[in-house]
């Protein structure tokens, strides 16, 4: 029971997530909320499958995703996803 963890970056140049991850999530046991990221930089890239995803599989909304960025750019198998799939019955 409790909230998925918050990620916060924030950077004054680049933020680079090339094959790397942020990832919150709520696994389908879990009663809470997913977690929060929150991305900020005056260029954020996301490449080679890299994953920025907040998401919940149990009882509770999924965190949000915030990229704050003049440019932004997710390539090359890269995703940006937010999820919410209740287990609750």
């Amino acid at each position: 029971m409790g909230n998925a963890g918050r990620i916060k970056i924030r950077a004054d140049g680049t933020i680079s997530f090339d094959s790397g991850d942020a990832i919150s999530t709520l696994e389908f046991t879990g009663i809470g909320r997913g977690g929060d990221i929150d991305i900020t930089g005056q260029t954020v890239l996301a490449t080679n499958g890299a994953q920025l995803s907040t998401s919940t599989a149990g009882q509770g909304d999924s965190g949000n995703l915030t990229i704050a960025a003049n440019t932004l750019s997710i390539q090359d198998r890269a995703e940006a996803t937010v999820s919410s799939l209740s287990t609750y019955f």
